[in-house]
């Protein structure tokens, strides 16, 4: 059984070829030696399954079919599977009871035997090999670390991708050869899913030292909504491979914002406790600034389906309905609704205000530390009727985190801009609680109060909840209790960073690396969709119907196991209507480090006996050798003796001297 590395890293340069195809070509030449009395199977590292064997065990009749097969092939875009390789190569050797030989051809990279290689399969895969007295031969391929830079990978730096709002990305690129790199450019190319490209300007990274990642931003204003793609290109080195990353983007035509409002009034809007965030957030109302929002009122709170939205503000919401439950006792149906959303990665924001209920707040919304209410609160403090005394938030309180930019650094005199007249104290006597999935309240800014207590009362503060977070400002979202919406340069800037600070993140489930499996959950407008998939191979590779399953009541579209890096493109039709939707795969950045590992190394990671050829030191000679092993050898080692002894023999007799 041979095992063919056909991992991206094979893909090394090596003189004029590469490593992979110096490994493919030796091999060939193996086949093509090989007596057809012998059974023959050959399995590569991207497609380690008995099922998926480029030769299955069998006596060669046309080897050179064989080995034309070889040496067409190119490196995978794949890791070395070398465990599930060896295991599958295991079961097709325990079925024959003659000799029984491994052969190995693989480049044997550091990163293959650490903690990412899995290193612990790898070597009880071949300890239970070896048990059955199999004889074991690796070959090494791997040339010494040279000029290469690694794609790591491409990402957002928003929360959310919207149209005609700029999306900040960042590519990181490491050094993963021996000499310091300088000058380092970078293109970058949009593409739409009809095939539209964009080239953007290059960028330059000034230097990367060896071991080292260094990074370059580029933000893109996309037009329109829909499914988008941009990739990053570095120059050609000694690694093809790995010179590529693309992001695949979701591009949303607007943010979607839910505000319930506790002071709601249809006939004057102006009086509504959500007028100033809905101006500050979607000013004209029909989401071209990025943001859409919704307004309904507290007592409709039941009727709303949370998911659909990427943040959820509560602005002087007194409480939650309470529901009777399936089995007769008493709940708060919607708001464990909204604890889920939370949990699940949705933002919540909690204004307080004159309608706050504190035993609701204090009680179930609390719930002991673990509820969506960060702190328990106290009675208001001040009178909104005496605008003469106010207080202002603390400057030297104000966090580092990005949410509170608008007073930050330069800005930070803008504290003194924003009057407080009315504001919701901390209890101070409760220590907020943090547990396995509910994180420790941060503090963002506090108040500049000097009342009776150890410590200004906190003004904003922010907790992880689940996969979600919460944030919470103890005054109201109006001109009731304070002046801030009327500033409009800090109001603006903060609750825009606000909500951007604690939505929902999206579009993450649509860049990985290759082989992680493509999951997608076909909206429910449109869940008797007919399915396509197009492969990064496409035309080679056939366009592919795929099903799908139910999952709790929705249908779940998966593809196991891309193999190519690219773009894979999803598309959806039903009745007139098709919709697409692009993922994207990308090389795993440690086949990027070429760092190899000697002969000592390798024998201290696998604990098994084998037999070991450096195929790029040894001599033609040693090739042959190694490639008919163990029983070819001594033929090969006799027809050279008995050709030299030959030559010796002819040169005596008949040679002339002077």
């Amino acid at each position: 059984v041979f095992i063919l590395d056909d991992s991206v890293s094979m893909g090394q340069k090596v003189a004029d070829t590469t490593a992979f195809s110096k490994a493919a070509s030796d091999l060939a030449g193996m086949i093509e030696a090989i007596p057809s009395t012998d059974e023959v199977a050959v399995l590569l590292t991207s497609r380690p399954k008995r099922s998926e064997a480029l030769c299955p065990l069998k006596n060669l009749t046309d080897p050179e079919v064989l080995s034309g097969r070889l040496k067409s092939l190119k490196p995978s875009d794949t890791t070395a599977m070398l465990n599930r390789a060896v295991r599958t190569a295991g079961e097709i050797l325990n079925e024959t009871g003659t000799e029984k030989r491994l052969y190995v051809l693989s480049d044997f990279r550091s990163s293959d035997y650490g903690v990412e290689g899995n290193i612990q399969d790898l070597s009880r895969e071949f300890k239970i090999l070896a048990d059955t007295k199999a004889e074991i031969i690796l070959m090494n391929y791997g040339a010494a670390p040279s000029v290469n830079l690694t794609a790591v990978d491409i990402r957002m730096l928003d929360k959310l991708a919207v149209a005609s709002v700029p999306v900040r990305m960042e590519f990181r690129v490491r050094n993963n050869g021996p000499k310091r790199a300088e000058d380092v450019p970078v293109s970058f190319v949009v593409r739409s899913d009809d095939g539209e490209e964009v080239k953007l300007p290059v960028r330059t990274i000034r230097s990367i030292d060896p071991g080292q990642t260094e990074s370059v931003q580029i933000a893109y204003t996309f037009p329109d909504a829909g499914p988008a793609v941009i990739e990053a290109q570095l120059s050609a080195d000694n690694l093809a491979g790995d010179n590529t990353a693309s992001l695949a983007l979701d591009i949303r035509k607007a943010r979607r914002v839910l505000i319930v409002d506790g002071e709601h009034d249809v006939s004057d809007p102006i009086n509504s406790e959500s007028i100033f965030l809905t101006v500050a957030l979607d000013p004209s109302g029909d989401g071209r600034d990025g943001n859409k929002c919704d307004v309904v009122s507290a007592d409709r709170v039941a009727e709303v389906n949370f998911d659909r939205y990427d943040a959820v503000i509560l602005a002087n919401v007194g409480r939650f309905p309470m529901t009777v439950n399936p089995d007769g006792s008493s709940g708060y149906a919607q708001m464990e609704s909204l604890s889920r959303y939370v949990r699940g990665g949705g933002g919540l924001v909690i204004f307080t205000g004159d309608r706050v209920n504190p035993d609701f707040y204090n009680g179930p919304f609390y719930d002991s530390g673990k509820g969506l209410c960060p702190l328990r609160i106290a009675a208001p403090v001040g009178d909104a009727n005496k605008k003469q005394k106010y207080i202002r938030l603390l400057r030297q309180s104000i966090s580092s985190e990005s949410v509170m930019n608008s007073f930050q650094g330069r800005r930070s005199p803008f504290t003194q801009l924003v009057r407080f007249y009315v504001f919701t104290p901390v209890d101070q006597s409760a220590s907020p609680v943090a547990s396995s999935d509910v994180g420790p309240v941060r503090v963002l800014a506090r108040f500049d109060n000097t009342d009776s207590s150890p410590q200004q009362s906190p003004a904003i503060v922010a907790r992880s909840y689940g996969s979600g977070s919460v944030m919470m400002i103890f005054t109201s979202a109006d001109t009731e209790w304070t002046d801030w919406p009327k500033d409009r340069f800090t109001w603006l800037s903060f609750v825009n960073d606000m909500v951007e600070y604690i939505s929902r993140q999206a579009g993450r489930d649509f860049t990985a690396t290759v082989g992680r499996r493509i999951d997608y959950t076909v909206p429910t407008d449109i869940k008797a969709a007919r399915v396509m998939l197009k492969t990064p191979a496409f035309p080679a590779e056939d366009v592919i119907a795929l099903e799908g399953r139910r999952v709790g009541g929705q249908r779940v579209i998966s593809y196991e196991n891309p193999r190519h890096k690219g773009i894979y493109q999803l598309k959806l039709n039903v009745a007139d209507e098709e919709r697409s939707v692009l993922f994207a795969r990308n090389t795993n950045p440690r086949e990027g480090r070429l760092d190899r590992i000697n002969e000592q190394q390798i024998r201290s990671a696998l604990g098994v006996e084998f037999t070991y050829h450096d195929r790029l030191k040894t001599t033609p000679a040693d090739a042959a050798t190694a490639a008919e092993g163990s029983e070819y050898w001594k033929a090969a080692l006799a027809a050279m003796l008995i050709i030299l002894a030959a030559e010796v023999f002819l040169g005596q007799r008949f040679g002339h001297y002077r």
